[in-house]
């Protein structure tokens, strides 16, 4: 992430119960790391998991279960104190073999998927009246940061949790501010419609859901950093999909003859759990 000098400053003037884990988490967004690949590993948020039943054990932090809300390598205490930055509609659409867990196609902003085209004009978006369900989910993602400054990531919200997302959106659009300037609790429990599946439940704090005055220029620039970003990825997106009009027009393939794969916000080629995966397409 570039221009971080204006946030670096303001992470070293907030309060000394917050300075020091948001100097930190300027530090590791400013981190280029060279030498694990031929281009340098740039810093991206992380994206909260839900542990489910059909999670892979081996792949999550000791102390994780069912239930648990995972960020990175750590298991987050309950309730999670929040601070939502920006909300974002996505699509993904995932093999749908169980065995796979492969990501067929995804769309950054809901429009336009890399492999499949504009949205609203694919087949698997489509909704199944039998199936109840479209192959291609909508997705609410949004991007957030702990209360204590410590952690800047991702929560994505597709099938069943698809709700929980669009309930906390309703939240934040009651509340007729920046969301920035509010803080919320999230917390997991068992769906009440689908067996052996937990959701994600978002609620205004429970004390103060004010934000602090004292935290608000800090927040205000990270906003606007993110926003920035959001911008350059999209921009980014819709070259490289240009430029695979043009490549299939010259070579004459069609383009979902192509299998590259494009990372968008919380998703992997890996497993994925419902609420979260990991870390994708910049901001």
């Amino acid at each position: 992430m570039q221009n971080l000098e204006t946030l670096a400053k303001l992470a070293k003037d907030l309060p000394a119960a917050y300075s020091k884990n948001a100097v930190a988490l300027v530090t590791r967004m400013g981190e280029v790391i060279e030498g694990l690949s031929d281009k340098p590993m740039e810093w991206k948020p992380s994206t909260l998991k839900l542990v489910q039943a059909t999670s892979d054990r081996t792949k999550l932090p000791r102390g994780a279960s069912i239930g648990s809300m995972v960020l990175g390598e750590s298991v987050l205490p309950t309730p999670v104190k929040l601070i939502p930055m920006r909300v974002y509609t996505t699509r993904q659409y995932w093999n749908p073999d169980q065995d796979s867990a492969t990501m067929i196609c995804s769309s950054p902003d809901g429009e336009v998927g890399y492999k499949h085209g504009k949205c609203k004009a694919c087949p698997y978006s489509k909704f199944d009246e039998i199936e109840k369900k479209s192959q291609c989910n909508k997705t609410i993602t949004v991007l957030s940061i702990l209360e204590d400054m410590s952690a800047v990531f991702f929560t994505n919200f597709s099938k069943t949790n698809y709700s929980s997302g669009m309930d906390w959106q309703s939240l934040m659009k009651k509340a007729g501010v920046s969301p920035y300037k509010r803080i919320y609790e999230m917390t997991s429990g068992p769906s009440p419609k689908t067996k052996n599946v937990e959701m994600l439940k978002i609620e205004p704090a429970s004390v103060d859901n004010t934000t602090s005055d004292k935290l608000i220029p800090f927040l205000e620039e990270l906003f606007r950093i993110s926003g920035e970003d959001r911008k350059a990825s999209l921009a980014s997106y819709y070259e490289y999909i240009e430029a695979r009009k043009d490549a299939s027009e010259i070579s004459g393939h069609l383009t979902h003859s192509d299998d590259t794969v494009v990372l968008l916000p919380g998703e992997t080629t890996g497993t994925t759990v419902e609420g979260g995966t990991t870390s994708g397409y910049k901001l």
